[in-house]
This record gives structure tokens, C-alpha cells and sequence, in this order.
């Protein structure tokens, strides 16, 4: 079962003394000693120097390490090297085993029986993948948040700086790209043309301004709450009037109102809410900006720099 190369066969552990020599009124002396390891294939020379002078009452010694690694190692199929392959990927091979797993039990209860599985049986199957992916997502925010500080704490300031401005001219641009091929697709092929027999309009439509949606993308990049970032999101709305709002208005006494000639929408109210959603861009704005600051504070944020550290390796 060995495949490749095997390693050359082990060089002897030996230690060597070479004869002392006079130099300029020095006397110096050396100790090599050669160690091969079989375990990753690597040899370590140690080299040990000492020069004593005449005049001098204390020698010095000077050592020197080198490490060289074996080109090529044995691979074995024994017991104990398959264990010891199987735990180090033990994660991918339980993961390809679950999805493998998941999708042949799915299988097999779906052909189980003639009739179909009522929402509540679906529920009971699907109840233990709920808890799972409840379990995933309760890790988001802290693994997001802590890597971030930590990985933008780390770097110089000046490469963060790079980095981030890389980023965002990332970002942009595949935005302007997707705007630019969506507008594309629309006016060439027409998506959703055609008959709309048996489509049923469902919910009621929002009335809204496109600069309302760009101003709302910075408001959350600014969230004034992080604790509500992590479960909402702002969102700005245009209120309807309605008529009898109207009707002692001086502005509009002159219009005999119905419910088809409203206002125009620029002179409507506005408000604001939020909805149930991660404000995920607002996070991701203040574990930035929190390492940047980590990193020019230096010696002073390291405690809470290696805090990070500590929960971003604990949510991994």
C-alpha cells in the first residue's frame, strides 16, 4: 500500500569534535551533531561554535540550527496511519456522510408509501435539522463580529486601509454590474410577459422612492443601536394620507378628492420602521471600524484584541 517515494533510510545520530586551530591568537573549537527525525522525515544539524582568546577569561559560543526537511515521506496503509487519517478529517467525512446520508433516508421515505407525508410528519422528520440550523445561526453575529475584530486588529494600518478600500471598489462594482445586466435581461426578454392566467396577487404593494432605498443602505451601515442590529432593520416608509385627513387642509380645498386622486407621493408623510431582519451591513460596519481603532491603540487594546481572539477560536 506505500505510494511515492520511500525516505532515504535514516542518516546516523552522531556528534563530531573538530581538532582546535589557533587563528590571530584565538583558539576555537566545534561540535556538530546531526539528528534525523523519522516521524516527519526532517534532519536538524546543530553546530556549535566556541572561540576562546588569550586575553580573554570567558570563551564565546555561538550555535547554529538547520532544519531540512526529507523531499519525499512513506505513506502506509496500517491500521494506525488510517486512524490517524480518518481524525484528521473527520469533519469533510462526516459532513459528505450526512448529506449522503440525508438524501437517501429522504429517498426512501418518500417511496416509503403511496400516499404523501401531511406537514406535521414533515415537521417530526425535519425536527432534529431544525435544532441544527437553529444551533448554526445563534453562532453568526459572534463568529462574524469576532473574526472581523480580530482579523482587521491584527493587520498593519496601513494594509487595512488597502484592504478596505479594495473591498468596498469590490463591492461597488459587482453592484454596478448586477444593476447593469439585470436592466439588460428586463428589456431583452421581458421576464414574467405573457398570460397571467392563474396568478393570484397576494399582499398590497409599497409605496416607496428609490433615493429612500440608498439612504436606508447607509442608515444601517450606521446602526444607533447594536443590540436592535442584530435581529431588525430600518426602513423608511411613505404613509398614505387618507381623505378625511384631508379635508381640512387648506392645500388641497380646491381638489374634490377621491381615493383615485390623492396627493402626489412627494407630498405624503414620512415614517420609519423596522423589520424583523440581521442587520447584518451594521455589524459588519462596527467590527470594522472597532478593529481599525483596536490596531492604532496598539499595547493599550491588546486585552480587548486578544478577547476577540479568544471568541472568535471558541465559535469555531
Amino acid at each position: 500500500c506505500d505510494r511515492g517515494l520511500a525516505s532515504p533510510p535514516p542518516p546516523p545520530r552522531h556528534s563530531g569534535t573538530t581538532s582546535n586551530s589557533s587563528n590571530g591568537g584565538s583558539v576555537s573549537s566545534g561540535k556538530q551533531t546531526v539528528v534525523w527525525s523519522p516521524a516527519d522525515g526532517r534532519t536538524t544539524t546543530t553546530t556549535t561554535t566556541t572561540t576562546t582568546a588569550p586575553t580573554s577569561a570567558s570563551p564565546v559560543i555561538t550555535t547554529t540550527t538547520t532544519t531540512t526537511t526529507a523531499m519525499s515521506r512513506k505513506f502506509s496503509c496500517s491500521p494506525k496511519a488510517i486512524k490517524e487519517l480518518i481524525h484528521a478529517n473527520l469533519l469533510p467525512i462526516l459532513t459528505v456522510s450526512g448529506v449522503t446520508g440525508g438524501a437517501v433516508l429522504g429517498l426512501i421515505l418518500r417511496y416509503s408509501r403511496e400516499e404523501h407525508w401531511t406537514k406535521r410528519e414533515v415537521m417530526y422528520v425535519g425536527y432534529i435539522g431544525e435544532l441544527f440550523l437553529r444551533a448554526l445561526k445563534a453562532l453568526i453575529i459572534p463568529l462574524i463580529v469576532s473574526s472581523l475584530v480580530s482579523a482587521i486588529g491584527s493587520l498593519d494600518l496601513s494594509l487595512s486601509k488597502k484592504i478596505g478600500l479594495r473591498a468596498i471598489a469590490y463591492y461597488m462594482t459587482t453592484t454596478v454590474l448586477a444593476v447593469i445586466l439585470g436592466i439588460i435581461l428586463v428589456v431583452s426578454i421581458h421576464p414574467g410577459k405573457g398570460s397571467d392566467e392563474g396568478i393570484k396577487k397576494a399582499g398590497e404593494a409599497r409605496d416607496v422612492y428609490t433615493p429612500d432605498l440608498l439612504m436606508d443602505l447607509l442608515r444601517n451601515l450606521f446602526p444607533p443601536n447594536l443590540i436592535q442590529a442584530c435581529f431588525e432593520t430600518h426602513k423608511t416608509i411613505i404613509i398614505q394620507p387618507k381623505l378625511k385627513d384631508l379635508e381640512n387642509d387648506t392645500r388641497f380645498l380646491s381638489y374634490n378628492l377621491t381615493e383615485d386622486e390623492l396627493p402626489p407621493k412627494a407630498e405624503w408623510e414620512l415614517g420609519t420602521e423596522h423589520t424583523r431582519a440581521l442587520n447584518i451591513m451594521g455589524l459588519v460596519s462596527f467590527a470594522t471600524l472597532l478593529g481599525l481603532a483596536l490596531s492604532t491603540l496598539g499595547a493599550k487594546g491588546k486585552p480587548l484584541l486578544d478577547f476577540f481572539h479568544s471568541l472568535s477560536d471558541a465559535s469555531m
